[in-house]
């Protein structure tokens, strides 16, 4: 910075007409970049190549303006980020040359929920590069919940992979190898995806790359902890204060901001379904996305609402409970029609 500012940015698809005729491909998000002040000088872009002596010239920079794409000699390279002296902003994104070289990679794990009648689990496993945001995944990946477990390690685009597990019965993987391609979005599904028995708590799994001669590039114990729980479990009181009392929230709750801001720092919503709420015109329209995205994220992202109510809406939230207690429901192993009475 040549001065103080606010800078803003987001995260943009590419677009592969653009890219074609310069005979290079993504290295890297493309960044929607924005500085009202004018005070930016050097932007420092991530990528995640692995680099050996004398392929720093592999790397360059994308400026993208009202549909134009300009390639931008890099200030210094890094092995973390590129460096690029600015003018003006807009988009910006790395590029490189078509060079077979290992990345730095990420493996994700996502576990689907279970309906009534599933007789196994289902997890998506993703090869990605390391530096695609998890939460934008995550955004994507809803309702299925994220495994956190080891997940770095260098893979190489255009190369065939295998996944190998510890267990001797009780799975399936499909299929048997994938080639891995480090593309950066905007969708992102499973190279992989195992079927699992109920009864499976843990699992060693590893990585191979398909050569003459098979080499492991990953391996990591996957604990699925708690993913037996089917839909039919119990909604937590919180999700069912936020799905009763949901149409009344919406007309009552005129801060919103202050809610939004705690989604986002806990991480219940993305940094892009932020941008959605605030720019929204009205308190109503605003407060209808939350209720979408927390749709999405579960009874958990209800729960975190819920709680986040109590400390910005305390009143409301003492009404609405006290308006629930008054109208005479009774606990569910209570049949409907013994209410009969009025508490009048």
């Amino acid at each position: 910075m040549k001065s103080s500012g606010e800078l803003e940015y987001s995260i943009v698809n590419w677009d592969t007409n653009l890219l074609t005729p310069t005979g290079l491909q993504s290295a890297g998000p493309l960044f929607s970049i924005d500085c009202t002040q004018e005070s930016v000088r050097e932007l420092g872009l991530p990528h995640c190549q692995i680099l050996s002596e004398g392929e720093c010239e592999s790397l360059l920079v994308a400026h993208v303006t009202e549909g134009d794409l300009e390639v931008l000699q890099p200030l210094g390279v890094t092995d973390t980020h590129v460096t690029v002296t600015v003018t003006g902003l807009s988009l910006f994104g790395l590029l490189k040359k078509w060079l077979s070289i290992p990345v730095k990679s990420q493996v994700l794990f996502f576990l689907w929920p279970l309906d009534g009648d599933d007789e196994q689990r289902r997890l998506s496993i993703l090869l990605l590069p390391r530096n695609i945001p998890i939460d934008q995944v995550k955004a994507q990946k809803r309702p299925q919940t994220n495994i956190e477990t080891i997940s770095n390690c260098h893979l190489t685009p255009g190369k065939m992979y295998s996944m190998s597990c510890s267990l001797d019965r009780g799975h399936q993987i499909q299929p048997m190898s994938a080639c891995f391609d480090d593309d950066y979005g905007p969708n992102y599904h499973p190279t992989f995806e195992m079927f699992l028995d109920l009864d499976v708590k843990k699992m060693n799994l590893r990585r191979l790359e398909k050569n003459i001669e098979e080499k492991q590039v990953w391996t990591s114990l996957v604990i699925l902890k708690g993913a037996a729980t089917k839909h039919c479990s119990v909604v937590p009181p919180a999700a069912q204060f936020v799905d009763k009392h949901w149409a009344e929230l919406v007309q009552r709750v005129t801060t919103v901001e202050p809610v939004a801001d705690n989604l986002l720092s806990q991480g219940q919503i993305t940094r892009e379904e932020y941008n959605k709420i605030r720019v929204a015109q009205t308190s109503q329209q605003k407060m209808r996305l939350i209720y979408d995205f927390l749709d999405c994220g579960g009874d958990s992202a209800k729960s975190a609402f819920y709680t986040i109510l109590r400390k910005e809406a305390p009143h409301l939230v003492q009404d609405l409970e006290a308006k629930g207690s008054r109208s005479g429901s009774r606990s569910d192993d209570q049949p409907s029609s013994t209410s009969s009475h009025s508490n009048n």
